[in-house]
């Protein structure tokens, strides 16, 4: 990793985080077409503006989130007795002596691409506010290593995926659907981790090598849920399809693992 990406919205996230291009390839199944889908089902200006405000606005939920990505892999790792270790020792004392710079240039990006946003749309205040609440929760996700960081994990996984939707009015049962798209599917898989010791969890993931298996059990019963809701209810077009959307993707990958067409990943780490 060049040092820039310490100062650059996304650069940690691809070159530190996205490990594989396998895990480049999800992020954009599993974030990138969804969140886009259901921004353009809102938005009404031009197709330029769409994705200029878009594209901005993932930069802006990135770049805090960054903020949290590096702080965990240099300063939470120093409380951890088996700590991830994504850098190395060369980048680790880099950090340390530009940290500030480091801050300062994430700071100036956050204000920088937020103005942008100003400037786009006018809409833009609810956005921006739970982007800036992005990063304090990171704050607190990244000093508190106990059951908590399941509710803390889980409001961050909502920022990030949804912030997006601020943009619109939208009703109650819109944000329901949303957060069972991804977030409590999210939950879900982290609550059986073994640090968690949540007994009840093992009814639905006895084993975490049959998350894979269970990602395609979870979207079939969101789908027919769907389906059901839609006889007694008119259930959002986009809801529909991102509900077969994930079912269609995760039963995919589930064969290629079962195929070994795709590497299997071994979840029980």
């Amino acid at each position: 990793m060049r040092n820039w990406a310490f100062y650059l919205p996304f650069c940690y996230t691809l070159f530190i985080r996205f490990s594989k291009v396998s895990q480049f390839i999800s992020w954009v199944a599993i974030y990138i077409i969804p969140t886009l889908l259901v921004f353009l089902s809102f938005y009404e200006k031009g197709m330029f503006s769409f994705l200029l405000c878009y594209f901005l606005s993932v930069m802006l939920v990135y770049n805090y989130y960054e903020i949290g990505y590096i702080q965990n892999d240099t300063e939470t790792i120093k409380k951890e007795n088996n700590p991830t270790l994504r850098l190395t020792m060369i980048q680790l004392q880099y950090y340390k002596s530009h940290f500030i710079l480091i801050y300062s240039s994430r700071i100036f990006w956050g204000i920088l691409l937020s103005l942008l946003l100003y400037l786009l749309s006018d809409f833009v205040s609810y956005f921006i506010c739970s982007s800036i609440l992005l990063l304090l929760l990171y704050q607190v996700y990244n000093n508190v290593r106990n059951r908590f960081t399941l509710f803390l994990h889980f409001l961050l996984v909502i920022i990030r995926y949804w912030a997006i939707i601020l943009y619109f009015p939208i009703s109650l049962s819109f944000m329901c659907y949303l957060l069972l798209l991804f977030p409590v599917l999210n939950l879900l898989e982290r609550s059986s981790e073994s640090r968690f010791h949540i007994p009840y969890i093992s009814y639905l993931i006895a084993d975490r090598n049959d998350i894979p298996l269970f990602r395609v059990k979870y979207y079939l019963t969101l789908l027919f849920l769907m389906l059901i809701l839609e006889i007694f209810t008119e259930i959002p077009l986009v809801i529909l399809f991102l509900s077969f959307y994930f079912f269609s993707y995760r039963i995919i990958v589930y064969f290629f693992m079962k195929k070994k067409i795709i590497k299997h990943i071994d979840y029980s780490k």
